[in-house]
């Protein structure tokens, strides 16, 4: 699953606006996850999630322009993935519009 989001911040706000949702939304769902990895490398996020049996590992990069999403979703979970980019995006928006 690739997503690609312009924004018109800079890097290290976008950065830092979604490490502090990050960190919020583990504190309020982090008991749904029975693996959560996540580390920045720069503006590049990788991160490994497992929630109700479905593991999820991806980057998030944050570029001049783009947050750029690339996570790879088993098959069987591939039904779900247009639900997943609305919510991604819709979280977006309330985060970066």
């Amino acid at each position: 699953m690739k997503i690609s989001y312009p924004h018109n911040g800079e890097r290290t706000a976008i950065r830092d606006r979604i490490e502090a949702a990050l960190d919020r939304s583990l504190t309020e769902h982090g008991s749904k996850l029975s693996k959560e990895e996540h580390e920045w490398t720069g503006d590049t996020l990788r991160f490994n999630a497992t929630a109700s049996g479905i593991a999820v590992i991806g980057t998030l990069k944050v570029t001049e322009t783009d947050v750029e999403i690339d996570a790879k979703v088993p098959l069987f979970a591939r039904p779900f993935e247009g639900q997943a980019k609305s919510r991604i995006i819709k979280a977006l928006d309330n985060l970066l519009g």
